[in-house]
């Protein structure tokens, strides 16, 4: 799934890790991916989707989810992580295109209300419908300019079989790219 990511996908991963580190987290929940796109879009200059910036998203974290024992090198996804991940894949494919986009993965959290991300925005009294519809605008935008930083897959909506046999590889692809990061 990691390889249909754009380039500024990636780096949201990359920053969610970077900051599950920063706040001493054990794991890469929904909140770290949430930092991971508002970071992503503020070191971008571009307008954020979600209305705050990092340094106030960060603080609601650290208040709603403490530090824990330092993480170990390999830092994992949460279940929630892992499911709004499969959600931004389900949102692509539903876009029918081959690459997904930070917009994806920003509505891949939005589909669990409950998750800790979506409790950070709402502590900050973000409207998340508001941020449903910016998300949507985004990703119609992404598609209608073929994102400019395409993934190489070619664009065709998968059938329903390689659909679900990429779902339920999703959790070894999560594991390898952690692996990867790591590396790095």
């Amino acid at each position: 799934m990691f390889e249909r990511f754009t380039e500024s996908a990636r780096r949201i991963v990359v920053l969610a890790q970077e900051e599950a580190r920063l706040l001493e987290h054990r794991s890469i929940g929904t909140e770290h991916l949430l930092l991971g796109l508002i970071s992503l879009r503020e070191q971008a200059g571009d307008p954020p989707l979600v209305g705050v910036g990092i340094y106030v998203a960060r603080d609601v974290t650290q208040r709603l989810s403490p530090a824990q024992a330092p993480a170990s090198s390999h830092i994992p996804f949460t279940t929630r992580a892992k499911k709004a991940l499969e959600e931004a894949l389900r949102e692509a494919t539903a876009a029918h295109v081959s690459f997904i986009a930070p917009g994806h993965i920003l509505l891949g959290i939005l589909d669990d209300t409950e998750n800790l991300a979506c409790r950070v925005l709402a502590d900050m009294d973000v409207d998340l419908d508001d941020v449903r519809r910016r998300a949507l605008a985004s990703v119609q935008a992404e598609v209608k300019a073929g994102s400019g930083e395409r993934s190489p897959a070619v664009d065709m909506v998968p059938r329903l079989a390689i659909l679900e046999q990429q779902v339920t590889r999703l959790t070894a692809q999560v594991a390898k790219l952690q692996h990867r990061l790591d590396e790095r």
